[in-house]
């Protein structure tokens, strides 16, 4: 039991000693200074009641509108109908490479002539072939009207037999009526050219 409390007193000592070597030289800090109290600011001296306003002068004339900007030409207001129609087409070519017949019929007018039969024709090509590449150029397009208008289209078609699987391609040429309807273009009709 004496060696137990000489080894305690011994770790008293030692902890006694680091502690004064560790303490800074010097007085101990003094406390930080309480914070300032905020007075709220003064209110604003009551003003003296104003005699009452003399009444406004009436108000200026408005001044004349400013004169509007000169409108565009027609042509320049008018998008190009090029980039009307490479959207139907677009969406076409789209339809025929995923196989969507919706997509595909809505490219087509409800005028369009026969548009049951290119339905059908659409589905059965679907099942003798698979379209691996499509592309087009319009090489002609001109307005007849504000809702017609008329273009030379030329298909380069890249397509797989499913049953052989041959793969082929072609070249048609076709010249393509279009027409508005309810503000977007469609295909009215299709003649394939030489």
């Amino acid at each position: 039991m004496v060696v137990g409390l000489l080894i305690a007193a011994g770790v008293v000592i030692v902890v006694l000693v680091a502690l004064l070597f560790l303490r800074p030289a010097g007085p101990p800090p003094a406390p930080p200074p309480p914070p300032a109290k905020v007075e709220a600011p003064p209110s604003p001296p009551k003003a003296a009641p104003q005699p009452a306003a003399p009444a406004p002068a009436p108000a200026p004339a408005p001044a004349p509108p400013a004169p509007e900007p000169p409108k565009p030409a027609p042509e320049a207001q008018a998008p190009n109908l090029k980039e009307h129609l490479t959207l139907v087409l677009n969406s076409m070519r789209d339809a025929r490479l995923n196989k969507n017949i919706i997509e595909l019929m809505n490219c087509y007018s409800a005028t369009f002539p026969a548009l049951e039969e290119k339905r059908r024709e659409t589905l059965k090509a679907w099942e003798l072939y698979d379209y691996t590449n499509m592309v087009y150029s319009i090489d002609e397009a001109q307005s007849l009207d504000p809702d017609n208008a008329v273009a030379k289209v030329t298909w380069y078609v890249d397509f797989r037999n499913r049953r052989t699987g041959e793969f082929l391609s072609a070249t048609q040429n076709y010249q393509v009526r279009f027409a508005k309807e309810l503000g977007l273009w469609r295909i009215r009709s299709l003649e394939e050219i030489e």
